[in-house]
């Protein structure tokens, strides 16, 4: 099964089918092919709607409430937005695949919070710290609480977690490659 198309010709084609003898001197035969090939284009359009509009990067509203309700994230009482709610059930779908691993928690960072960097740090025995680097602006406080119900569903069982949430380019970032943090000694000219 190939990739699926939306065909928005189906008029033009059916007429352009009819011999040309009939498309000039029968013109209630064109107006009937017409009209049905209207009725044909119409359902293209309606299927191809229900097709687009059933994936999550494309649904709004109580679209994302059914998303939410299936997937067991309901949005009720969150605050959210359905960008952040639609980013929220991205994170969630990778939080419910992590089984505590450690990529797929990165992922449920990635897709939450926009992150353009995101590490795992281990602390002591049973605890981890994931520092996520998104772009200025900050995310909102109901982005913030939502990131950690994601991250409490994604570590594993009896793992403690701590989420730190940065701005991509402060001077106390160590980047690969290089970037403004001390790591290339940037942060001491400026002082200088």
């Amino acid at each position: 099964m190939g990739i699926p198309t939306h065909k928005t010709t189906h008029q033009a084609e059916a007429i352009a089918q009819l011999l040309s003898v009939v498309q000039d001197t029968d013109l209630q035969l064109v107006e009937q092919v017409n009209l049905l090939a209207a009725i044909v284009q119409s359902c293209e359009d309606l299927n191809w709607d229900c097709l687009v509009n059933r994936y999550l990067t494309t649904a709004v509203g109580v679209q994302l409430d059914a998303y939410g309700k299936v997937l067991g994230y309901p949005r009720a009482g969150s605050g959210l937005l359905d960008a952040d709610y639609r980013r929220i059930l991205h994170a969630w779908q990778c939080a419910l695949r992590s089984q505590g691993r450690g990529d797929w928690i990165l992922r449920a960072m990635y897709s939450a919070a926009g992150a353009t960097d995101a590490e795992i740090n281990r602390i002591g025995e049973a605890t981890i710290q994931v520092d996520c680097y998104v772009p200025t602006p900050p995310l909102s406080a109901e982005l913030n609480a939502a990131l950690l119900v994601v991250m409490g569903a994604a570590v594993a069982s009896g793992v403690q977690y701590l989420l730190t949430v940065c701005e991509d380019d402060h001077p106390f970032r160590f980047d690969d490659p290089p970037g403004d943090g001390f790591d290339d000694g940037l942060l001491v000219e400026r002082l200088i």
